[in-house]
């Protein structure tokens, strides 16, 4: 909601699509990645740890929480919007790690984002960039992870 407001008054001839953003939040996300559920399931099938590191509103996180089931899967989050900082800053990373007693050196992050996976690697975590499922199987192949 503030970034709605900071952002409609440093661009006042798109407030109302920066505010259809915000109220037709639902329409935004229209689902999961095609074949990155079925990559969820099989690391959960194989008893691999799996934690969620998000960037995510306060006030759309419940609405999305509540559409997808498959984040059910995971065995915990952290997410941005209940925590007061974000990816790439090192808090939210430590956060996580200490939250869910994660060892950086032992663990895999996996984001879309270049300068998280950047500061991932920084903090001790193996890392890739996720592009495509495709993509994402051979990486968790080669940590022989599938």
């Amino acid at each position: 909601e503030e970034g709605v407001a900071q952002l409609s008054a440093h661009h006042p001839d798109m407030s109302a699509y920066i505010e259809a953003y915000w109220t037709r939040w639902p329409e935004m996300i229209t689902g999961a990645i095609d074949g990155t559920v079925d990559i969820l399931q099989n690391l959960k099938a194989k008893d691999v740890p799996l934690y969620v590191l998000s960037n995510w509103s306060v006030e759309t996180w419940p609405h999305t929480r509540d559409r997808f089931a498959f984040l059910e899967l995971f065995d915990g989050m952290v997410v941005s919007g209940f925590e007061g900082t974000k990816k790439p800053d090192r808090e939210i990373f430590d956060i996580l790690i200490d939250r869910h007693s994660i060892t950086p050196s032992e663990a895999l992050f996996i984001d879309d984002r270049l300068e998280n996976v950047t500061a991932a690697t920084q903090l001790g975590f193996h890392a890739v960039q996720f592009s495509s499922p495709e993509a994402l199987i051979q990486d968790l192949s080669a940590y022989n992870l599938l």
